[in-house]
């Protein structure tokens, strides 16, 4: 396994760089294993995954509230969408009975357009 180096200084989290042969695989197909082994850098590495952890469930918790915010808004708009229809239905009746009002001369042109109008 050949490693690469990292693409930020080492100098600033390295004290030294140690390649250790922890396992020798030369008895079955030649090849070794190395890795790099140094405290800092696995600490650094290991509080940086931390920091991108907390930001991920922080992302989550946020999509979750926005979600369930979402979902409630839902709610208010199909409730607002239906008081609507039934507001229509109840201008559309008011409208027959204005029409039967005026047309049987109980009602003057100007009140039954107001009721048009609507």
């Amino acid at each position: 396994m050949i490693l690469k180096q990292p693409q930020f200084p080492m100098s600033d989290y390295f004290d030294s760089v140690a390649i250790t042969n922890l396992r020798d695989f030369s008895s079955n197909n030649g090849y070794r294993i190395l890795y790099l082994c140094d405290i800092k850098f696995v600490s650094f590495m290991f509080q940086i995954t931390n920091i991108l952890f907390n930001k991920q469930v922080i992302s989550l918790h946020l999509l979750s509230s926005e979600a369930t915010q979402c979902q409630n808004s839902l709610v208010l708009l199909d409730n607002s969408i239906q008081l609507y229809i039934n507001s229509i239905k109840d201008k559309e009746s008011l409208l027959e009975i204005a029409k039967v009002g005026y047309k049987s001369e109980q009602m003057t042109m100007e009140d039954y357009l107001k009721y048009e109008d609507d």
